[in-house]
């Protein structure tokens, strides 16, 4: 790694680890009611983010910058309902606005690439909303291309 990165580890998020799971739920529920709004009742996103974090093929990997928490990447193994060929389905990409333009986030899509082939999955899938341009650069940059469009129509 270059200067900029010399104190930056990458850990693996273990089930035990009780504070990085608050904030990491802290700042998943911020970022849906931010999305989707209010949720439709009290304990709705600890059940949601629980579900997630108790499934067997959970991998979170946090990005640690001087032992500070930067950032984490969330993946998910799925199975492709056409194919049946199994991908990693990346959840959730953050890092902290404190620690931004560094290429934490390049670096943690590394990762999620480097655990797959550690798996032998030859596929990484992610959901990007269209509002999102510093996103989609990021993913265009790194090589990610269209795979379909999802739309919906409110009734």
């Amino acid at each position: 790694m270059d200067n900029n990165h010399n104190l930056v580890n990458i850990v693996e998020f273990k089930k035990e680890d009780i504070e990085n799971k608050k904030i990491i739920s802290s700042l998943m529920s911020d970022s849906l009611i931010l999305e989707y709004g209010n949720p439709p009742n009290e304990g709705y996103l600890d059940e949601l983010l629980n579900y997630y974090f108790g499934r067997e093929d959970t991998k979170i990997f946090f990005l640690l910058d001087n032992n500070i928490f930067a950032g984490f990447i969330w993946l998910i193994k799925s199975e492709d309902v056409v194919t049946s060929k199994f991908f990693t389905c990346i959840l959730y990409l953050y890092v902290d606005e404190n620690f931004r333009g560094k290429g934490y986030s390049k670096i943690l899509m590394n990762k999620a690439k480097e655990y797959c082939k550690s798996i032998e999955i030859t596929q990484l899938r992610l959901a990007v909303r269209h509002n999102n341009p510093v996103a989609i650069d990021l993913y265009n940059n790194l090589g990610y291309k269209t795979y379909k469009h999802e739309m919906l129509l409110d009734i």
